[in-house]
């Protein structure tokens, strides 16, 4: 939402997610657990954490309009809402620049090299392995990238953010993620 919120399009979030072979968009998930949910959520995560977890005024009138995508009668997505468009657009105004969905996807990578790398430091988990398991099996990360953290090792992410890996030696044989992005 921070990324809508400052201008980048819908469609720019759900291309920069693309290499990271989720079942399913952001905003479909977010329409999928609740909007409402989704911005509590977030709220929650802004209280404890305000440095890390951005408010959303938009997605609270997200949540107040119910939706962020049109849909047909069998309900199949024509497009963002324009309702919804018009809602983020008036909370973007003039108030940051739009990324690409390159720039977008590193700052995602980061972001989650960051929290999975404070995870195991505060002991949350007792290896990073655990966390890709919970990902396979309870949010549908795609078992064939062989979890959530081999896939930041082999982007980069966790080098970039904590100067190591979550691996040693990396988990290297699925592919680059560079390669995800061109094929898709």
């Amino acid at each position: 939402m921070h990324a809508v919120d400052t201008g980048t399009p819908f469609e720019t979030v759900d291309a920069a997610v693309r290499p990271f072979g989720l079942p399913m968009t952001p905003f479909v998930l977010l329409e999928l657990v609740g909007l409402k949910v989704g911005a509590h959520v977030l709220d929650t995560h802004h209280s404890a954490f305000p440095e890390r977890f951005f408010r959303s005024e938009s997605l609270h009138q997200l949540a107040e309009l119910g939706r962020i995508y049109e849909k047909d009668a069998k309900g199949n997505i024509k497009g963002i809402d324009k309702q919804a468009q018009k809602i983020v657009n008036a909370q973007h105004s003039g108030k940051g620049v739009a990324m690409s969905a390159e720039e977008l996807r590193t700052r995602i990578e980061d972001g989650l090299a960051d929290e999975v790398h404070r995870m195991l430091e505060d002991q949350v988990v007792a290896a990073a392995e655990d966390i890709d398991l919970c990902l396979i099996l309870g949010a549908g990360y795609p078992f064939h990238m062989g979890g959530l953290t081999p896939y930041l090792d082999r982007a980069g992410a966790s080098e970039r953010v904590f100067g190591g890996t979550f691996h040693t030696p990396p988990i290297r044989g699925v592919g680059s993620p560079a390669l995800a992005t061109t094929a898709g």
